[in-house]
């Protein structure tokens, strides 16, 4: 059985042994996902928080097959329920984080498009009251009133910045 392991495959079981607190030279050379004694378990897991994409691999060598309601939630034809996310988690590490992954991105894709929506309507309050910051406030707008301070400082140092230039070429004429 120690054919069907790669060399890579035995170094992984290997550190995973060790990361479990297991004594190597006391486990058999097989895909660990062939057994489900407590010792199996425990190396198991410690070679899917080591390797997730082998640890999914070789259970899938082993013919460790996800339930009917993991394989439909993955497919996006079954509800997810804690059950089904442990049991994804558990038989197939790679696959959990990549979901993991896509829906943090989705989740911080979202929360920017609200943070921008919010803004944008800051924005046009703040144009619908003439950049009146202290009325803004009153009506309990303060992302709104912030707005509209930036607004009328940026026009403020813009002016400045044109007097500073007209003054200068002014000189230039002298």
């Amino acid at each position: 059985m120690a054919s069907e392991l790669s060399s890579a495959d035995l170094a992984l079981l290997i550190r995973a042994a060790k990361a479990a607190g297991l004594n190597p030279a006391k486990l058999k050379a097989v895909n660990p996902w062939s057994f489900q004694t407590g010792t199996a378990v425990a190396l198991q897991a410690a070679v899917a928080e080591l390797d997730p994409a082998t640890a999914e691999r070789l259970q899938t060598e082993a013919g460790v097959d996800l339930s009917l309601g993991a394989a439909a939630a993955l497919e996006g034809v079954g509800d997810w329920t804690p059950e089904l996310e442990a049991e994804v988690q558990t038989r197939r590490p790679e696959t959990y984080q990549r979901l993991q992954a896509e829906a943090l991105e989705a989740a911080a894709e979202q929360a920017f498009s609200g943070w921008h929506q919010q803004e944008a309507e800051a924005l046009e309050l703040a144009r619908q009251y003439g950049y009146n910051s202290a009325r803004l406030l009153e009506l309990g707008h303060s992302l709104a009133a912030r707005k509209a301070a930036q607004h009328l400082e940026q026009q403020q140092r813009q002016q400045e910045q044109a007097l500073r230039d007209s003054t200068s070429w002014a000189r230039g004429l002298g």
